[in-house]
C-alpha cells in the first residue's frame, strides 16, 4: 500500500519527460499521454484526499462555525441596537413631555413670583405712605409746637413791653411785694 503512492509520485514526476519525448514523434492526439494525465490527475486527487481532506474539512468547518458565530453576534447586536433605538425613542418622547412640564412649571413659578412681587410692591407702597403720613404728622406737630413756643415768647415779650409802658414805679413795688408775700405763704 505504501508503494502505490511512491509509484504514483514517480509516474507524476516522469510524466512531463515522457510527454516531451512523445510530443516530437506524433502530431495527433496521444492516448498514452491522455492516460498519463488522467493518472497524474487521479494521483493528485488521491494525495489531496489523503493528506489535505481532513485539514480542509476542519478549516471549512471552523470557517463555517466562525461565520455562524459572527452572524449570531451581528443578529444579537442588531437586536440590541433596535432595543436601544426603541428605548431612545421612548426617552425622547418622555423628554418632550418633561420639557412641556418644565415649561408649564416655569410659567406657574413666574406667575406666582409676579404676584408675590406685586404684593410686596403694594405692601412697600402702603408702608411708605404710612411713613410719609407719620412724618407729615410729626412735622405738623413740631411746627405747631414751635409756633406755640414762638407765640408764647412773642406774647410774653409783648406783655412785658406793655407792662413796662403801663407800669409805673409804684406798681412795680407793689408787684414785687405781692410776689414776696406769696413766696412767704408757700413756705
Amino acid at each position: 500500500m505504501r508503494a502505490l503512492p511512491a509509484l504514483l509520485l514517480l509516474l507524476a514526476l516522469a510524466a512531463p519527460a515522457l510527454a516531451a519525448s512523445e510530443a516530437g514523434e506524433a502530431h495527433g492526439p496521444s492516448f498514452g499521454m491522455l492516460a498519463l494525465h488522467v493518472l497524474n490527475f487521479a494521483f493528485l486527487l488521491w494525495l489531496l484526499n489523503r493528506y489535505a481532506r481532513q485539514p480542509l474539512l476542519d478549516y471549512l468547518a471552523q470557517r463555517s462555525q466562525g461565520i455562524r458565530e459572527e452572524l449570531d453576534s451581528a443578529q444579537s447586536r442588531l437586536t440590541e441596537a433596535e432595543q436601544e433605538l426603541d428605548a431612545l425613542r421612548t426617552r425622547l418622547a418622555e423628554f418632550d413631555g418633561e420639557a412641556e412640564r418644565i415649561v408649564r412649571t416655569a410659567e406657574q413659578v413666574a406667575q406666582s413670583e409676579k404676584q408675590r412681587a406685586l404684593e410686596r410692591a403694594r405692601e412697600t407702597a402702603a408702608r411708605l405712605r404710612e411713613d410719609a403720613q407719620r412724618v407729615v404728622q410729626q412735622e405738623i406737630a413740631r411746627a405747631r409746637s414751635e409756633l406755640r413756643a414762638e407765640a408764647a415768647n412773642l406774647s410774653t415779650r409783648l406783655a412785658g413791653e406793655l407792662l413796662r409802658e403801663k407800669l409805673k414805679a409804684e406798681d412795680d413795688k407793689r408787684l414785687v411785694q405781692e410776689f414776696v408775700e406769696r413766696i412767704g405763704e408757700a413756705q
